[in-house]
């Protein structure tokens, strides 16, 4: 069991790394990137890809890991998302 989860969020680092590393190889990447680190802007594959490890890390961790303050139909991804970037602007 354990090795599934792991194998699980494996996959999900993996496609985020290389969702990440196509966008760099496109013209204009590397400014993308450093606009995605400043202001949490991304293209649709690196967004999909961070929605992917949201998710597979929802799945992963035990029910009521921390959030508390979430409705329970809300997406868990904007949350995330919010965090993140409230981090990268404190930075």
């Amino acid at each position: 069991m354990l090795s599934n989860e792991a194998e699980m969020l494996r996959k999900s680092i993996e496609n985020l790394i290389n969702a990440k590393l196509r966008d760099l190889l496109r013209p204009g990447g590397a400014d993308r990137l450093a606009a995605h680190r400043v202001t949490g802007v991304a293209s649709w594959d690196v967004r999909e890809a961070e929605k992917n490890l949201d998710r597979t890390l929802a799945e992963l961790l035990p029910a009521g890991g921390g959030n508390n303050n979430r409705d329970e139909g809300e997406h868990h991804a904007a949350p995330e998302t919010r965090t993140r970037r409230q981090h990268r602007m404190a930075v």
